[in-house]
């Protein structure tokens, strides 16, 4: 709490008192998220805590992804590591679009291993759902598809998904990011410009 709002904090804070579906250089998750903490706003810059602790649990899901192929020595480096690494140990309290993308980006890892070795069609839904809640936290989340794509083929695993489960998944990821292209329609489209010149410029 006694950490002073940064600079770009101060400006997804702004946004979280000018609510809309999405913005112009951002998605909106970030500035749902310091929504959330308005009721904090007297004590200091607690705004953030509900923030944190929502990105804290990402660390949940990579536990329930590793615990299956590590043992206890190499899980215990891998948290070490883990809460050394910049972006996800110090950054980790920093509120930025970074920490919605890394809980979706776990939750849609999870998602995919589940559903991939028959878990149930559920999975298939929770993919979506991080899908569509990833873009809505940063467009880097549209990374996912070709780097899972290129993961199926390599490890042979196509055969594997249920095509059902799949309908579900781009359902769910449609309707979950639907602000973001909601917005955007309304607006010229002036985000995705924005981002594809800002990253390509």
């Amino acid at each position: 709490a006694w950490l002073p709002l940064f600079s770009d904090e101060a400006y997804y804070w702004v946004w979280s008192h000018h609510f809309q579906l999405s913005y112009y250089d951002h998605p909106p998750f970030i500035a749902w998220l310091f929504r959330a903490g308005h009721f904090l706003e007297a004590f200091a810059n607690a705004v953030r805590w509900p923030a944190i602790i929502f990105s804290h649990f990402s660390l949940l899901f990579w536990f329930e992804l590793l615990k299956e192929h590590f043992s206890r020595e190499k899980m215990k480096i891998w948290f070490l590591m883990a809460s050394l690494i910049p972006l996800s140990g110090m950054g980790s309290v920093i509120m930025t679009p970074d920490l919605p993308l890394i809980f979706f980006w776990s939750l849609a890892l999870l998602s995919m291993d589940r559903a991939v070795h028959g878990r149930g069609l559920k999975w298939y839904g929770f993919l979506g759902l991080a899908l569509g809640l990833g873009f809505c936290s940063k467009y880097h989340m549209a990374l996912f598809l070709p780097l899972a794509a290129g993961w199926l083929s390599w490890r042979g695993l196509w055969r594997k998904l249920s095509w059902q489960g799949v309908t579900l998944a781009a359902l769910f990821a449609v309707v979950f990011s639907s602000p973001v292209w909601i917005w955007n329609a309304r607006n010229e489209w002036i985000s995705f410009s924005f981002q594809l010149k800002h990253g390509l410029g």
